[in-house]
């Protein structure tokens, strides 16, 4: 009997130990690309005004030597052209080179487009032309009229065409009593036209790239991609678009396929943390920002498919100025006033959610631990002297499983992604630092980084270099990591909440006064927002769209004895200090950037300055009015009630 309750005792013992030893928490980190495809031929980047012509991601590789190219197309594989010796040719692209084969006449055909295995043609006599595609020397047979026709492409059984007038017209011909319809205008001087899938491509006689939805009412067109003489250098007479990929014959009669000019680091990484029945997820994502609308569709998605709560899902935005437009900038040009669909649709909110749901897919036991450090790499763009106010709080959060190994990191600090933007750089989609520093952090630790962005909306890096910046982060990272760690054991919890903060919109007739100063002057940047700003403030104002306010939100993730406090808008550096010290017991957190980035969050100083994040920044983002004095303690005393409830 006393051996039996010794046995009985020994087995309690190893329990309690067991049970002592397990981990509190269960965590996961999964991270996913979210590249735009070569499918989406170009991207316009966001987060600067200047150039005013744009900076877009397109570039062009040379696949070989083309015969003398009068109009071409794409389909089912194949590439026909029509050549300026009258002939017909077909050809199919393998790998850096394409091999042409004759199959028949092309008299006087200036455009040509293929549709269900046939080829429709326009020459230089105004008639509409119509021959099988593959048969070889089949023959044309003139199917109608084409006027002053001079571009041809078919997008889901209509014919698409512009003319001499600048006119987009259609034409079904599959009906012969069929007439050309005026839908709308075409850019001046186009060239060539081509399409894929509901969406029109052209290319105009300064080699601009052109993208337009002719089903849309009003038919407007937005710029593509430019000229640029660094990433963009070829001269275009020519454009088609083959399985999914966007081609240029150039005008000394060479092959070009587009790709993206890239760093290829773009992500979306997340960070899910679960205790008991509570699931909390961290997303970092390489953005200059996004709208409500774009994460709240995001966390609904998650929430349909995996029962986590809106509130518990915080997406921050790295804000690296060379990342593909996702949210609408309206008084910008029009390749920034709003997002391309098919890069949100196809890969931003894939993205996120596969993100999302790896990381809660891969939930397996796991301690964690917060360091504090700092970090040196940026100062106070905005202040007089630089370095004040800045924050060099450097935030770690680390992963670790039952045997010790590092499974994630997320790190956090202040400071812009901005620089450079010049050269090729300036073209180049990337994740600027924090890219580099995550990239440096995995291979020292085998694990997965994220970065989340502090409160950075007037911090900007000292050094010009991003590489030398994300290495110099990295290093920071590393000696935390190598200091005293503290363990966190605690529950979860989490909440968000919002503020709407007073502003006084401009009547009508200061708005009217506004623009009519800032009228006529193209070549001044600023001048030409504040025209674009008025427009769409008047605009509002008849459709009593305006806003009284600003709304703010306030996302509170406790797990533990650690407190994650996100803020939306790009919030300036003195945040970060103020809201730590509201919980002086806790280990605190601060980032901006999180769930929408409307605009800035500014702090007294930099409205009463107009600096550009009390002012200037407000016109860009298409704000509604200036933000109060007070905003500062407005946002504070919100947090404050928080706290209490």
């Amino acid at each position: 009997m006393r051996n039996i309750r010794l046995l009985s005792f020994a087995i309690f013992l190893l329990s309690a130990l067991a049970l002592r030893a397990q981990s509190d928490f269960m965590t996961g980190v999964s991270s996913v690309s979210i590249e735009p495809d070569s499918s989406i031929f170009s991207v316009a980047l966001s987060g600067y005004g200047y150039p005013p012509e744009g900076r877009f991601s397109i570039g062009w590789k040379c696949i070989g030597t083309t015969v003398q190219v009068t109009a071409i197309t794409g389909m089912d594989g194949i590439l026909y052209a029509a050549d300026d010796n009258n002939k017909l040719w077909s050809g199919i692209p393998e790998g850096s080179s394409i091999h042409w084969k004759s199959i028949g006449n092309a008299e006087g055909i200036i455009a040509i487009a293929g549709m269900k295995g046939k080829l429709y043609a326009i020459n230089n006599k105004g008639s509409l032309l119509v021959r099988k595609a593959t048969q070889k020397q089949a023959d044309w047979r003139k199917t109608g009229i084409a006027g002053n026709i001079k571009t041809l492409v078919a997008v889901q059984a209509k014919l698409y065409a512009t003319n001499n007038q600048n006119e987009l017209l259609s034409l079904d011909p599959a009906r012969h009593d069929s007439q050309w319809l005026k839908i709308g205008n075409a850019e001046n001087n186009i060239q060539s036209i081509t399409s894929q899938g509901d969406r029109l491509y052209a290319i105009n006689g300064s080699d601009t790239l052109w993208e337009a939805q002719p089903f849309k009412p009003g038919v407007s067109w937005a710029e593509l991609g430019r000229y640029n003489g660094v990433t963009y250098t070829i001269r275009i007479k020519q454009v088609a678009v083959l399985n999914n990929r966007l081609y240029a014959v150039s005008r000394d009669n060479k092959l070009y396929i587009a790709y993206h000019n890239s760093d290829n680091d773009l992500s979306a990484t997340a960070f899910a943390i679960k205790n008991k029945d509570k699931t909390v997820v961290l997303v970092g994502v390489d953005l200059t920002g996004f709208d409500y609308s774009l994460t709240d569709e995001v966390k609904e998605i998650i929430y349909q498919k995996r029962h986590i709560p809106k509130s518990a899902v915080l997406i921050n935005a790295s804000h690296t100025h060379f990342s593909p437009t996702a949210q609408a900038y309206p008084a910008w040009r029009d390749f920034l006033d709003h997002p391309d669909s098919l890069y949100l649709k196809n890969r931003l909110i894939k993205g996120l959610v596969q993100a999302i749901e790896n990381a809660v897919d891969s939930l397996s036991p796991s301690d964690l631990y917060f360091g504090k450090g700092a970090t040196n790499i940026g100062h106070n763009r905005s202040s007089a002297n630089k370095e004040t106010p800045h924050d060099e709080t450097l935030d770690i959060l680390e992963a670790k499983d039952s045997q010790g190994q590092i499974k994630g990191i997320l790190f956090l600090t202040a400071c812009h992604a901005v620089f450079k933007n010049d050269g090729r750089e300036r073209f180049t989609i990337s994740a600027n630092f924090p890219g580099t520093a995550r990239k440096l952090i995995r291979e020292r630790t085998g694990s997965q980084a994220i970065f989340i962005q502090g409160c950075a909306g007037d911090i900007n890096p000292r050094d010009s270099v991003h590489e030398k910046t994300g290495k110099e982060l990295a290093d920071d990272v590393m000696n935390v990591l190598h200091s005293h760690m503290t363990k966190i054991g605690g529950d979860i919890s989490f909440s968000i909440d919002s503020l709407h903060i007073p502003v006084q919109p401009w009547s009508v007739d200061v708005i009217r006064k506004f623009k009519e100063d800032n009228r006529n002057k193209n070549d001044d940047l600023e001048a030409v927002r504040n025209v674009r700003w008025a427009d769409l403030m008047l605009n509002r104002y008849q459709n009593n769209q305006v806003l009284d306010y600003l709304p703010e939100y306030i996302q509170t993730i406790n797990i533990g004895n650690w407190k994650l406090v996100g803020l939306s808008r790009e919030v300036v550096n003195e945040y970060g200090p103020a809201i730590r010290k509201i919980w002086p017991d806790k280990m605190v957190s601060v980032a901006g950037y999180c769930n929408d980035v409307a605009s800035y969050l500014p702090k007294e100083w930099h409205v009463v300055m107009e600096t550009y994040e009390g002012y200037g920044s407000f016109l860009w983002y298409g704000q509604p009015g200036m933000p109060p004095i007070n905003i500062f303690d407005q946002v504070m005393d919100k947090i404050k009630t928080i706290k209490q409830e």
